[in-house]
């Protein structure tokens, strides 16, 4: 009997399930981790191996600083904005 198959990033991993009410992370969420974690496992390395390739380190912090703009304008977008001409208040006909 083989163990569980290994998961991949782009399917669901049923080993981790999601917890209800969670929202799911955007691809810039997911970019933004994954250079963060990057960052912090290799300090002080001149090169850093990304997907396969050799990349310097300052790319990769400049990789990382792109995906966290991209974090905040996403997050900026989704907010709900106020109305620009709000409804007024129903007034009575008595008044």
């Amino acid at each position: 009997m083989q163990g569980p198959a290994p998961c991949m990033a782009f399917f669901f991993c049923p080993a981790q399930p999601a917890t209800a009410g969670a929202a799911m992370a955007t691809f810039a969420e997911t970019m933004l981790a994954k250079y963060e974690t990057l960052l912090q496992t290799s300090a002080g390395l001149d090169t850093v191996s990304v997907d396969g390739q050799s990349v310097r380190y300052t790319d990769v912090e400049a990789k990382y600083r792109y995906w966290k703009q991209e974090v905040a304008r996403q997050a900026a977008t989704r907010r709900q904005k106020p109305l620009r001409n709000p409804p007024r208040p129903l007034q009575s006909p008595l008044a």
